[in-house]
């Protein structure tokens, strides 16, 4: 009977040994590969929704010309810019830098499982450029600000037109430069007004 017992006892050790065995044994690198990796998850602006819209292929660290003409006015009172308008086929026209950047963060906050998620940021630094008549006179202005984003879901009149290595810098200064060396505002189609102003940045781009 001593005998059973003891044998009894040392099976059951066995059996111990064989399904429960130590923490420390365990393989963590193999366990952790197992549990799959949260896929990062993107986020957009709206500035970089926008002209992806229309380009679809824009990329991180590359900047992008655009242009946006405002049709011609037809409710124009100045005979002559209404004139001028009609040879050009549009009232006004913007020159639009982009530049595409992208940047990351990991997830701290929300529920557990999601924390130390990556976060890819998707962005656009959009800048605008244009020239107009100076008001009560005959010199020009030369405007640069950041692009609005239409609130309505088309926007007529943007287009893409190349992409370029200069930076918004560069192009702001060409455009004082241009307007130091081109002060008068003119009628004429191929005088100086938004539409020779814009060529030129288009150009220097």
């Amino acid at each position: 009977m001593k005998f059973l017992a003891t044998l009894s006892t040392l099976v059951f050790a066995l059996s111990l040994s064989t399904y429960a065995a130590p923490a420390e044994n365990v393989n963590h690198l193999e366990l952790e590969a197992r549990v799959p990796a949260l896929a990062p998850a993107y986020e957009y602006t709206a500035a970089y929704r926008y002209f992806h819209g229309i380009k679809n292929d824009i990329l991180p660290q590359h900047t992008y010309i655009f242009t946006m003409r405002i049709p011609v006015k037809t409710t124009e009172t100045n005979a002559r810019a209404l004139a001028l308008s009609q040879q050009l086929g549009f009232s006004h026209i913007y020159f639009i830098s982009v530049h595409v950047t992208q940047s990351e963060r990991v997830r701290t906050t929300g529920p557990r499982a999601t924390r130390g998620q990556r976060i890819i940021t998707l962005a656009a630094d959009a800048q605008v450029f244009d020239m107009v008549k100076a008001a009560a006179t005959t010199g020009v202005q030369f405007r640069q600000r950041p692009f609005r984003v239409p609130t309505t879901a088309n926007s007529p009149g943007v287009v893409f037109v190349k992409t370029t290595t200069r930076t918004k810098a560069q192009i702001k200064t060409e455009a004082q430069r241009y307007v130091a060396q081109n002060p008068q505002y003119s009628y004429e189609a191929t005088g100086n007004n938004c539409g020779t102003f814009v060529d030129n940045l288009i150009e220097f781009a």
